[in-house]
């Protein structure tokens, strides 16, 4: 009997943990705040527990996102260009074109973080430093659509 009430206790402590955790980063995203690692070009700050730029690739990204913003360059070009500029990810890895693609989809470098706990995961105003405007990123969306023929 002693190990099934220490059992049931364990499983109770569990799921309050479980529902504590989860309730302690829907607040977090309520407030705009990142959960978890922070993307490329970012970086977490321990301390104060927010999300800045990364100071090596940042500003390397931003410059990426925008020249392609001209029209002048496609998205294998603008890759080549991060490369040559000695970017690399967090793990030491040049940049490819699937994940530059991923960076020009992901709303987070327009300021915006995805709400995963709320129906249908919609974006929520974020915390952090956008990289680029809300305009520009509706702009490289509209760019891409008509470079991979979905308009």
């Amino acid at each position: 009997m002693k190990e099934f009430n220490e059992e049931m206790c364990a499983k109770y402590f569990n799921q309050k943990l479980r529902e504590d955790v989860k309730q302690r980063m829907r607040n977090a995203i309520a407030r705009g705040r990142t959960i978890g690692c922070a993307p490329t070009g970012y970086q977490n700050d321990t301390k104060n527990k927010i999300v800045v730029r990364d100071p090596m690739t940042f500003p390397i990204l931003q410059k990426a996102l925008r020249t392609f913003l001209s029209g002048k360059h496609n998205v294998r070009e603008i890759v080549y260009m991060v490369n040559a500029e000695g970017f690399r990810t967090k793990s030491g890895k040049i940049m490819n074109v699937v994940n530059m693609k991923k960076i020009m989809r992901n709303a987070y470098y327009a300021g915006y973080i995805v709400d995963r706990f709320a129906e249908g995961k919609p974006l929520r105003d974020g915390v952090h430093e956008p990289m680029v405007s809300k305009d520009e990123f509706e702009r490289m969306q509209k760019a891409l659509d008509v470079l991979e023929g979905k308009m």
